[in-house]
């Protein structure tokens, strides 16, 4: 399994437009800095700031697992139409086998991504205004602690994904589906929906994936919230491994 990821973390490092997805970011923090050096952007206040800086970094996780498709998409979406896939279980690598590692290198690329954007926003943050001391202690204190939940839920994510784009072979299609597991599939719909079989199911609200964030993030957010969503995020991964494992055993690949 070692040899494969190490294979598949050269073929897509190597991959023509990879590099794209880290140069853009960084070409428009400098552009950002260069049009408020220009505009002699005026700093507000360190409440301001403060406050402005939370927000974002709060709808920054909440959206992250939205930020990586790209990386989703040239880690897993694009091997079906390259036929390297075909050419992976030609050369006798058990299916098991790619599906984990799979799951791995989309899981381990989209958090270096994650972080590598996040770096990127606040190091520009720091260039333009000067970030308050307060902050920093918010970081450490209050983000910090939720750090190994996140990652839990972020390869939750990734098992998602490996198994959607193993099943539909259509790019938007992922995307859609995607999209639709983690926003459209909330804890309301679906206490609504077994609300219509039976209120003895209303316990699978609980575990939707897409809410352990919002969770984790919230103000009032306690130890046992934080193991609810691991424990979660741990039955996601579990349960798309498992489920990505059997189908693409069954499956042609062509």
């Amino acid at each position: 399994m070692l040899k494969y990821i190490k294979s598949e973390f050269y073929r897509i490092l190597n991959k023509k437009g990879f590099c794209l997805y880290f140069i853009i970011p960084l070409v428009l923090a400098i552009l950002s800095i260069i049009f408020m050096y220009l505009k002699k952007f005026q700093v507000p206040s360190e409440k301001i700031v403060y406050d402005f800086l939370i927000v974002c970094i709060n709808d920054f996780i909440s959206m992250s697992m939205f930020f990586v498709l790209p990386i989703y998409d040239i880690c897993i979406v694009e091997d079906d139409k390259s036929h390297t896939l075909k050419n992976v279980v030609s050369y006798g690598i058990p299916r098991s086998t790619i599906v984990i590692s799979k799951i791995v290198i989309c899981s381990i690329l989209g958090i270096i991504f994650i972080f590598y954007l996040l770096v990127l926003f606040l190091v520009t943050m720091a260039v333009v205004c000067k970030i308050p001391q307060t902050f920093l202690s918010s970081i450490i204190t209050v983000f910090i602690p939720k750090l190994g939940v996140w990652i839990v839920i972020f390869v939750a994510s990734a098992s998602i994904a490996t198994f959607l784009s193993m099943f539909f072979k259509s790019k938007i299609t992922f995307v859609i589906s995607y999209l639709m597991v983690l926003t459209v599939l909330s804890k309301r719909l679906v206490n609504f929906l077994t609300g219509l079989i039976t209120d003895k199911l209303n316990f699978l609200g609980d575990i939707v994936l897409n809410d352990q964030i919002t969770n984790i993030l919230s103000a009032s957010a306690t130890n046992h919230t934080l193991i609810v969503a691991s424990l979660v995020a741990l039955g996601h991964i579990v349960a798309f491994s498992m489920i990505g494992i059997v189908y693409f055993k069954q499956k042609e690949v062509k």
